[in-house]
């Protein structure tokens, strides 16, 4: 779902419509960046105090869980999720968000109870930090990106 997102399939922009776009950018973001990396690599630690590349997987994958929870009125379940799987849960937060109509979206609420923009500045901002963590591990690790455009979403080869 998330190796091309070239197409705008939107005629239109609301809540709805950026939420959906946010998490098909975090979703594309994060198939490229695990693109290369191979078991071997997720336990790679660039110093002391950093998190490994699986225990960001990890951490990105719990962000879309409290997400979709969220989204979805549900208790907070976090579980261990790998990169496949995060990729997965995505495709869930997205088909969850598109179920939803404006008046929906604008009743779920963040963690305690506090407004839905949080979900913004909090679990879906701090995946795309996360991200680019993998990103930077992986020029470290000297793993090159595949091709294609972040900014139009072009299938990543």
């Amino acid at each position: 779902m998330f190796t091309d997102i070239s197409q705008v399939p939107y005629d239109h922009v609301d809540a709805r419509t950026v939420l959906l776009r946010l998490v098909e950018a975090i979703g594309y973001r994060f198939h490229r960046a695990m693109h290369g990396i191979e078991a071997a690599h997720m336990n790679f630690r660039p110093a002391d105090g950093a998190k490994t590349i699986g225990e960001l997987v990890h951490h990105i994958g719990n962000l879309v869980q409290i997400t979709h929870c969220c989204v979805e009125g549900r208790e907070i379940v976090r579980t261990d999720l790998q990169a496949a799987a995060v990729l997965d849960a995505l495709s869930e937060l997205h088909h969850a968000i598109a179920q939803r109509d404006e008046a929906e979206l604008a009743a779920v609420r963040a963690p305690g109870d506090r407004s839905p923009f949080l979900l913004i500045n909090g679990p879906l901002a701090d995946a795309l930090t996360h991200i680019g963590q993998i990103n930077t591990y992986k020029r470290i690790l000297g793993i090159g990106s595949p091709s294609g455009s972040y900014m139009d979403g072009t299938k990543a080869t």
